[in-house]
């Protein structure tokens, strides 16, 4: 998972990582999302954590999703 992290593709790295319920590996891909990752993304992230009961992450997860929806709802006015 690491290599593909490396090469970029934190998509298909979050993807990989919930179809192999790979947790640790979905945490450390996490750690690179940020206000600007695709909503799309961040929630399928944040699902996989609320699921698995990793509240916590998911709630980071979260914020950062509400970040992107305040900043797109605010650039379309």
């Amino acid at each position: 998972m690491p290599d593909v992290l490396q090469a970029g593709h934190i998509s298909r790295a979050v993807q990989l990582g919930v179809e192999l319920h790979q947790f640790e590996a979905l945490e450390m891909v996490s750690e690179s999302l940020t206000a600007s990752s695709d909503p799309e993304l961040l929630h399928t992230a944040a699902k996989f954590f609320l699921d698995n009961s990793h509240f916590d992450r998911a709630v980071n997860i979260l914020a950062l999703a509400r970040r992107v929806c305040l900043l797109s709802c605010y650039t379309m006015q």
